[in-house]
């Protein structure tokens, strides 16, 4: 949007504005402006400085802080990436909009998000998001001018997660503030992963926070964060812009658990949040109360003056803001994860200003003021309390709408719902499934078997894995890696098999690693069944034609079948579909040196290992690759030079000196 440049016209402004803030925010006093919405991935809400956190610097965010509305009581509606994403773009809580997990679910299209709704007002929409679990093909792409979801890296994390740095992600978004059409506003998303394990600060940051590597990755995103604001302080338009941030959901740091996912702890539901608009949001306010994600929605088309959907789960937060706090209000979460990844129980709960309800196969009832931490279950002795809150829970459950902010349900209201069997009590069949809590100690063990599966120690694996089959018999996540490691020690016939029915069941489907049919062709092909892998790749391509993965890992048989001219073909289709991803770029370049006929074959060979290079930053495997591409095209000599000075310079990332030396004694000899 051009923004206000002339002294008279934004010397009225200011004295609007104030006006409006002096009033208190009402529905469309920021018709017209643009909208930053910034989501950190894995961020607890006590590790930042505005919240009285010494042990990070977030200057950023602190000024954000400042200049805007912090709710201090917010949580998220499920410690996972997707559903909790989808939640704060639709204003439904999972059991509405369907997202019920990583990589499971997707958006149905016909679900109203912001990114429809403003792109329909006439807004410019554009989102860059830090990792793979937030791809358009989970279905919050719709409505996006442009959905940017290209990932340079094919898998880079410990856990296999696909992620972009902070600074990739900070400099997608400024491409696309720089490039956009001014005489519209806009509404930007940026989405940064990086608080999520593994914990890499890069640079400065990984010396200055060697003993806190977690608070290192926050402070690393909270200083990639500036770039964006001062371009809107340049170009004039950043008191002109209702920035909106939070967290997707938290992180345990061993408090309960690892990370998160499997349990509704604090301290990986709840979340920062803050409202930021100059003049009409009154700057340094902190709000009491629980408020959740799902308010956000309504709150930023409430400001901006455009008509929401009907029913929505969430609603506007000006009132809240006006009074100073939330009150009577709860906020529902969720966690499907251990169920569909783990076969244990799912787990659902709500929180008040007094009290969380979690049910479970064993419910939990904590006192908030009284047990913060909610260490001590009450749900025997508050037994009326528990029923009144199962009752609003099971109303989120069954697909009501709009109940987060009801009053307390009468008595006969609960009786009523008792009645039809939805509220928790002692002859009610509990969830089904183990209980996430007690299991917490076969996650560590499973993780450690990820661990050891992922670093090639495949036997330690198969012997951890049945470790834990023993303990937790049928448990999918184990079965997968069991499966895994055995095809991997040769053991094909026992592993495949293994394989063939978890992927029948559809119980592959892991979302922190490798997808189901990848990973049940890999292991066809690695036991010679090439024909059968072959085939599951093209039924993915078929079903898939916009996922880069499927073209690509079938070109990657051919080439191991030497079916090079083929396997270009599928690198091409691969390649248009995401042309940042370094490892298509590569192959591609390394298969059409096998087959240059050419100067613009060799040249586009040259060129594309090159952008590879330039794209892997300090991983070194493309400079390798450029080494076999020389030798290919007729330029031994010119290899050996590069495979030389590779070698002696030390510190090498993505290729192990014996590859070098091998490389280097191979074009000695020719």
């Amino acid at each position: 949007m051009t923004a206000i440049r002339p002294v008279r016209r934004a010397a009225l402004l200011t004295v609007l504005t104030l006006a409006s803030c002096a009033r208190g925010p009402s529905p469309g006093d920021l018709a017209g402006w643009n909208v930053l919405l910034i989501t950190i991935d894995t961020l607890r809400a006590d590790h930042l400085g505005f919240n009285g956190y010494r042990g990070t610097e977030t200057p950023n965010l602190d000024l954000l802080a400042e200049e805007g509305v912090v709710f201090v009581d917010a949580f998220a509606s499920a410690p996972l990436t997707l559903p909790s994403h989808t939640t704060l773009l639709t204003g439904l809580y999972p059991p509405n909009h369907g997202v019920l997990d990583n990589g499971l679910y997707s958006l149905p299209s016909e679900v109203p998000t912001l990114a429809k709704i403003l792109g329909e007002a006439g807004y410019r929409t554009a989102a860059v998001v830090g990792s793979y679990v937030l791809h358009g093909r989970f279905g919050l792409s719709p409505g996006f001018d442009m959905y940017d979801d290209r990932f340079r890296q094919p898998r880079v994390s410990a856990h296999q997660q696909r992620e972009r740095p902070a600074e990739e992600v900070t400099e997608k978004a400024l491409g696309w503030l720089a490039e956009r059409d001014e005489d519209r506003p806009f509404f930007l998303w940026v989405h940064y992963f990086d608080p999520h394990l593994p914990y890499e600060p890069p640079g400065r940051f990984e010396t200055r926070y060697k003993l806190r590597p977690y608070d290192g990755e926050i402070a690393y995103t909270d200083a990639s964060l500036g770039p964006i604001f001062e371009a809107l302080r340049s170009s004039g338009e950043w008191d002109r812009t209702l920035v909106v941030f939070c967290a997707d959901h938290g992180e345990a740091l061993d408090e309960g658990e690892s990370t998160h996912g499997i349990l509704l702890h604090p301290v990986t539901t709840r979340i920062p949040m803050i409202l930021r608009a100059p003049g009409v949001l009154p700057a340094g306010t902190r709000v009491g109360g629980t408020v959740s994600a799902v308010d956000v929605a309504p709150t930023v088309l409430d400001l901006l003056g455009i008509e929401p959907p009907e029913e929505l789960d969430g609603v506007s937060l000006l009132e809240v803001v006006l009074e100073g706090r939330a009150e009577n209000r709860f906020a529902y979460s969720e966690t499907r994860y251990p169920a569909d990844i783990y076969g244990w129980s799912m787990l659902a709960g709500l929180r008040t200003d007094d009290w969380t309800w979690i049910r479970a196969p064993r419910p939990e009832l904590y006192d908030r003021k009284a047990d913060p931490l909610e260490e001590t279950s009450l749900h025997e002795s508050e037994a009326e309390v528990a029923a009144e809150l199962d009752a609003k829970l099971e109303l989120v459950l069954s697909g009501a709408r709009n109940v987060s902010a009801a009053e307390q349900l009468s008595s006969e209201e609960v009786e009523a719902l008792q009645a039809l069997g939805y509220v928790f009590g002692k002859t009610r069949p509990q969830y089904t499934g183990k209980n996430p809590r007690d299991m917490i100690g076969v996650l560590e063990q499973i993780q450690f078997v990820r661990g050891d599966f992922n670093s090639g120690k495949l036997r330690k694996a198969l012997e951890g894995a049945e470790r834990v089959l023993e303990q937790d018999e049928g448990n999918p996540a184990a079965r997968s890696l069991r499966a895994r490691s055995l095809v991997g020690l040769g053991r094909h016939d026992e592993g495949l098999e293994e394989l063939r029915q978890l992927y029948e069941m559809e119980v592959l489907r892991d979302p922190t690693g490798p997808k189901p049919g990848p990973v049940y062709a890999q292991a066809l092909a690695q036991a010679g069944r090439t024909g059968e892998a072959e085939k599951i790749l093209r039924e993915l391509m078929a079903a898939e034609p916009d996922i880069e993965d499927h073209p690509f890992n079938l070109g990657v048989l051919f080439t191991d079948q030497k079916r090079h001219e083929q396997a270009l073909e599928l690198y091409e289709l691969a390649y248009e579909a995401n042309p940042d991803a370094i490892h298509i770029i590569s192959n591609l370049a390394l298969t059409l040196s096998h087959l240059a006929r050419s100067d613009e074959d060799e040249e586009r060979s040259l060129r594309l290992i090159d952008d590879a290079i330039r794209l892997a930053g300090t991983n070194d495997r493309p400079r390798f690759m450029r080494i076999e591409i020389l030798e290919n095209l007729g330029y031994p000599d010119r290899g050996l030079e590069e495979a030389k000075a590779l070698l002696n310079r030390g510190g090498l990332q993505g290729v192990t000196r014996s590859e070098l030396a091998d490389a280097v004694a191979r074009l000695e000899e020719s």
